[in-house]
């Protein structure tokens, strides 16, 4: 959120079939802001439109001429999730 503190933005789930545990879905996206002091809050994707259902595989940050930037989030076998983060100047 460029306050200058390390934040941590997270895709996961796993579809992979365990006779064991089964699948692990429940991870649909996760932001958590740092306040510089080694803490971070958790925001869910109501809060933030980060969502990402899917088996979550890597984010791409890409840099937009105008300030603000793009996440890509890929997900397996299935459509690339893309978030337009805006900030204000």
């Amino acid at each position: 959120n460029r306050d200058g503190f390390t934040d941590i933005l997270l895709v996961g789930n796993n579809y992979s079939n365990s006779v064991f545990w089964g699948p692990m879905d429940a991870m649909n996206g996760l932001l958590m802001l740092g306040d510089g002091k080694g803490n971070f809050n958790y925001l869910n994707y109501n809060q933030t439109g980060f969502f990402v259902p899917g088996e979550g595989r890597s984010l791409v940050n890409l840099k937009l001429a105008d300030g603000n930037e793009l996440i890509i989030a890929s997900q397996n076998q299935d459509s690339l999730r893309v978030f337009e983060w805006k900030f204000t100047r």
